[in-house]
């Protein structure tokens, strides 16, 4: 494959993952108090948690939306992607599990349980796709490394 279109591939991956956790990461932000209250409806998240994840995962959220916009934090940015992506993922199923919907804001609050899961994946793929298509070095030792 040409390397102008694994660049392609990488860069629109990033992309998708930088819009996606700006989103919603401003989406918590913005909504704090709505993101509390859903957080402290889950029996998932122990009750002396909930503040410190409804602070901290926003703010991952546009760290990692930063770290995917510069060459130098672009490895970092997309393993965190992958991370954090895979711990949603684990917390929608045991909410799931649970008997109860997932915190989640926007968009993504109408998307049944099936939907939300299909897309979390997807987006797992997605952000794992610049490791599949890198000539970064740092992305190479990486995929050795795996």
């Amino acid at each position: 494959m040409k390397d102008s279109i694994k660049s392609n591939i990488s860069n629109g991956s990033d992309l998708i993952m930088i819009l996606l956790y700006s989103y919603t990461g401003i989406i918590k932000i913005f909504d704090y108090n709505g993101f509390i209250y859903k957080l402290k409806t889950s029996s998932v998240i122990d009750s002396d948690l909930i503040y410190y994840s409804a602070m901290t995962t926003p703010f991952l959220e546009v760290i990692i939306a930063v770290a995917l916009l510069f060459n130098k934090t672009k490895t970092l940015g997309r393993i965190s992607s992958i991370s954090l992506m895979s711990l949603f993922t684990f917390y929608l199923i045991f909410l799931k599990a649970d008997g109860q919907s997932c915190s989640c804001g926007g968009i993504f609050e109408q998307l049944s349980f099936d939907q939300h899961l299909y897309l979390n994946v997807a987006f797992i793929i997605i952000a794992g796709l610049p490791f599949l298509f890198s000539s970064n070095k740092e992305d190479k030792i990486i995929q050795a490394q795996g």
